[in-house]
Order: C-alpha cells, then structure tokens, then sequence
C-alpha cells in the first residue's frame, strides 16, 4: 500500500476528475466503500457507529461512509456539525442521499447548542429522522448482506 501525503493525495484526484473524467462524486463513494471494508474488519462485531462531520468535503466524505455502513445493517447516528453553513457541492449531494435515506442526522448548526463543561446541554434540532426512529435500516438491511470479507 502507497501512502500519499494531503498533497500527493489532492494531486491524484485532479487527475482522475480533469485527466480521465471520473465525478467527483464517484471518487467520494469510492473511498467510503474502502473506509468501510477497513472498519468492517476492524470493527466487524460492532453493532452501532457513531459518525461526525463537518461541512466540507471531508464531512461528505463521512457522510457516504455512514450511509455505507447502513446499508450493512449497523445502526448508524450522523452528527453533523456545520457552524451554521450549507453543504454544497460532493457533501451537499451525499447529506440530500443520506436525508433521503432517512438516517439520523442530529445536525449542530452553532456552537450555542455545543454542550460545554460546567454548562448544562442546549437542545439541538434534528434535521432529520430523530435517532430514536429505526426508519429504513430494516429495509436496507434485508437487501445487503452484513459479512465485511
């Protein structure tokens, strides 16, 4: 396995987007599936996966992953922080999947709602399914077997 550097790894992208015309998009669902393979031998057993993200493209990057990882059948919890900005591009698309999904997003849109210590917790809204509700993971589980090998 090579390892790249942010810059190297930045490099590489360029080129299969400009060079060969592969989406952006296809590149993200690419990496989450090999993020997902890694956890799943790592992490096999586990039942439940806690994701957080941010608002670029690094967090639509988790994003995908969380959505990978519910289609395997794990119960999924997206915590998405954003500062308060929308999520464009790669991200925006992989959030509007993932809300279509109706995974839960527990969305922190300021730090206001960010518990701090000594402070009791403000309330945060859920800019989705709440994480109470098992929405479509049954439906998703029955259609993709859960083996990580």
């Amino acid at each position: 396995m090579r390892i790249l550097t942010a810059e190297s790894m930045r490099e590489v992208e360029r080129a299969a987007i400009e060079e060969l015309g592969i989406p952006s998009v296809v590149l993200m669902e690419n990496a989450a599936i090999g993020v997902v393979e890694a956890l799943c031998q790592a992490y096999g057993e586990a039942d439940s996966v806690a994701v957080f993200c941010g608002p670029g493209n690094n967090g639509g990057d988790g994003l995908a992953v969380a959505r990978h990882l519910a289609v395997r059948g794990f119960e999924v919890r997206i915590f998405l922080v954003t500062g308060g900005k929308t999520l464009e591009g790669d991200a925006g698309v992989q959030l509007g999947i993932c809300r279509r999904s109706e995974l839960p997003i527990l969305e922190i849109a300021s730090r206001e709602v960010m518990p701090r210590p000594g402070r009791r917790r403000g309330s945060a809204t859920s800019s989705s399914t709440p994480s109470s509700a098992p929405a479509s993971r049954g439906r998703w589980r029955d259609c993709s077997p859960r083996p990580c090998n």
